[in-house]
């Protein structure tokens, strides 16, 4: 056996075990909670733990078993964020609209998306069609959870207007770029997995994924920066 795939293969399963383990926890500490949906997350831990399975024994590609756990934790995130649009329709706090979506989540949305590009020639090709397509999916869904994070209206208990339309805006911000991180890093990672199986790499392969690594890198460093500079504006408006 190839010893780059067999090492794949532990990672992957690695990585779908860890990921079983953690979200298995969680379906505990949020039983009785009514934003987030522990039977999603039950659902997901057994999932994963038999990719574990699958991987290991070679009944699936690495890649497609990172795309499926992927794959999973995003539908894990949609489902709470429906659960969530379900719980401000019934309560009575008030609803502030926001006619039109910032400037920089539109950005960082616009990135995600584009990165997705990276993909066609993983698409195109026969093996790696199925991961890439999965891949592609969880982009798509990624990018989706991001514009309705950032276009959701804002909600406020009317206890403190002002700070309350600051935090929200800054926690949204930050829902909405680490969504994006997710997609561009999904792209990575993928792109990093299928060429690492590769016997011999070509310089397109390697142009791409040097380019899902800037991307990912400057998406991360540009989240983190705009976070700081939103904490800053907080702090001299609450002064």
């Amino acid at each position: 056996m190839n010893i780059e795939i067999l090492i794949e293969r532990h990672v992957v399963a690695a990585f779908a075990l860890f990921a079983g383990g953690v979200y298995a926890m969680a379906a505990f500490r949020t039983r009785r909670s009514d934003t987030y949906s522990s039977s999603a997350r039950v659902v997901f831990a057994i999932a994963a733990f038999a990719i574990v399975a699958l991987v290991e024994f070679g009944a699936i590609e690495p890649v497609i078993g990172y795309s499926l756990s992927v794959l999973g934790m995003v539908s894990v995130t949609i489902v709470d964020r429906l659960r969530a649009a379900r719980l401000r329709r019934r309560r009575i706090a008030g609803l502030a609209p926001r006619s039109a979506i910032e400037i920089v989540p539109a950005l960082w949305i616009l990135v995600a998306l584009l990165s997705s590009l990276t993909l066609v020639p993983y698409l195109l090709d026969t093996a790696s069609r199925l991961a890439a397509g999965i891949a592609l999916s969880c982009v798509f869904a990624m990018v989706a959870v991001a514009w309705y994070t950032a276009s959701a209206p804002t909600q406020l208990q009317s206890l403190d207007p002002e700070r309350e339309r600051i935090d929200e805006r800054r926690r949204r911000i930050l829902d909405t770029g680490l969504a994006c991180v997710l997609a561009t890093g999904l792209v990575m990672v993928f792109v990093d997995f299928d060429n690492y199986t590769l016997e011999h790499i070509t310089h397109n392969e390697r142009i791409i994924g040097s380019i899902t690594l800037v991307v990912w890198g400057v998406l991360l460093l540009w989240l983190s920066a705009y976070m700081v500079f939103l904490a800053r504006s907080k702090t001299k408006t609450c002064a």
